[in-house]
């Protein structure tokens, strides 16, 4: 039996540390965190997120030593962190960028849709966090894009994302199995 907690606000980077805050919501999700964390010592917690943005907002070198507090500070009460890399992201919305294809006549083709940035920024996080006590990094890209080979709908022809990097219900489930 699992029982989840969430603390999360749009684009607001996931951390028990308010340094890389945002917006007045992203400013309280730190103390919301920790506050959840106390009251219910969770099994696991995860952490997943927007990684390009941070990195273009924060720079990765900001944004890694922050995970590894945020792994130093759960370890030492005795809570693993899993860490979600990366997932597949596209340069713009997708469902507006295969609409435009569609109507060319063109054949989507993943290498030209797919940010390849992402597969950089996925090396340099697993990199620098695998070896963190405590922290687990789990590639999405490595089991979604086999040889980076990413895709772009579904097997049955659905969406993957809704816009640029959110998943769909379907394309949850897929990347989850």
């Amino acid at each position: 039996k699992f029982h989840v907690m969430s603390a999360t606000g749009g684009e607001c980077f996931a951390s028990l540390d308010s340094a890389l805050g945002g917006g007045s919501l992203c400013r309280g999700i730190p103390e919301a965190m920790s506050r959840l964390i106390e009251s219910g010592k969770p099994d696991l917690v995860i952490i997943s997120g927007a990684w390009t943005l941070y990195a273009k907002r924060f720079g990765m070198n900001r944004v890694v030593a922050n995970l590894q507090q945020t792994a130093q500070t759960l370890r030492s009460r005795g809570i693993p962190l899993l860490v979600l890399g990366p997932t597949i992201e596209y340069p713009g919305s997708l469902p507006s960028m295969l609409l435009r294809l569609h109507i060319r006549g063109a054949t989507p083709v993943s290498d030209q849709l797919v940010m390849r940035s992402i597969f950089d920024l996925d090396a340099q996080m697993k990199a620098e966090l695998a070896s963190q006590p405590g922290l687990t990094y789990l590639s999405i890209l490595e089991a979604a894009c086999p040889q980076k080979q990413c895709p772009v709908t579904l097997p049955d022809g659905k969406l993957l994302v809704l816009d640029n990097r959110h998943l769909t219900l379907e394309g949850s489930r897929y990347m989850a199995n």
